[in-house]
């Protein structure tokens, strides 16, 4: 959840890469950067940082092509263009390898089980996530246990499935308090919430919703740069945690 130390990190880690002209390096900063800035809702920001790691050669680094593919995909995903982004998760599967102690897989099949989901297809979106679980437990990989389980957690509720849903999510908050993932915390209470509500408790989905609210508040007050803190704060999940109505106008920062 430290947004701006993250962003100079890998911008950083970047430059030092083109610099050194070391093509790997180029790929796998370049992936997390753009995911950096589409975390906080920067897209043009995301597209722009991916530039030089999708100019790299594929066919000579296939083991961490699939990274800055998988990213695009998913800005495109979170740009509404559900076309773009299957397209890009196509060429993020080419010389995919689900094996090894890299994030790469992670990154994919994540990646992957989110457009499922938008695209309706839950069940789909859940056989990925539990690959993603089986090979990250294989490899001891935790960073994106909690992630993944919020999206399973959605997608047992797109399929109505409440009690497990509710497991599922509880099992991801317990995942990200304990690696301190705030970046995924505060979606993962923004759903508990919407899951009391949609049970007819009324007082934990508000007690839910404050501190969904209350997290980003703090991330966002951990924003300098005023274009990123407000493209973070007008997110509508995050506009939903704070004012409690989905489409509620960004707030002023």
């Amino acid at each position: 959840g430290r947004f701006e130390a993250a962003l100079e990190v890998q911008r950083d880690g970047l430059r030092l890469a083109l610099e050194a002209e070391v093509p790997p390096a180029v790929m796998f900063m370049g992936a997390f950067l753009g995911m950096s800035y589409g975390v906080i809702g920067s897209l043009p920001d995301g597209f722009a940082a991916l530039k030089e790691a999708l100019h790299v050669d594929p066919t000579q680094f296939l083991s961490f092509a699939c990274m800055p593919r998988s990213v695009l995909a998913r800005l495109h995903l979170w740009n509404g263009d559900i076309p773009q982004a299957r397209l890009a998760m196509q060429s993020s599967y080419e010389g995919f390898k689900p094996v090894g102690s890299m994030h790469a897989a992670d990154l994919v099949l994540i990646t992957d089980a989110e457009i499922e989901l938008a695209d309706g297809d839950s069940s789909k979106a859940i056989e990925r996530i539990d690959q993603m679980r089986s090979l990250a437990r294989a490899a001891t990989r935790r960073p994106y246990l909690p992630e993944a389980l919020l999206l399973r957690g959605r997608a047992l509720l797109a399929q109505s499935a409440q009690i497990p849903a509710g497991e599922t999510l509880q099992e991801a908050r317990q995942w990200a308090e304990e690696l301190g993932s705030r970046r995924v915390l505060w979606q993962i209470l923004l759903e508990q919430s919407r899951l009391a509500a949609k049970s007819g408790d009324s007082d934990r989905a508000e007690q839910l919703r404050a501190a969904a609210g209350q997290a980003v508040l703090q991330l966002t007050a951990s924003i300098s740069n005023p274009e990123l803190r407000q493209s973070f704060a007008a997110l509508p999940d995050a506009r939903e945690a704070l004012t409690g109505q989905v489409g509620a106008a960004p707030p002023a920062t």
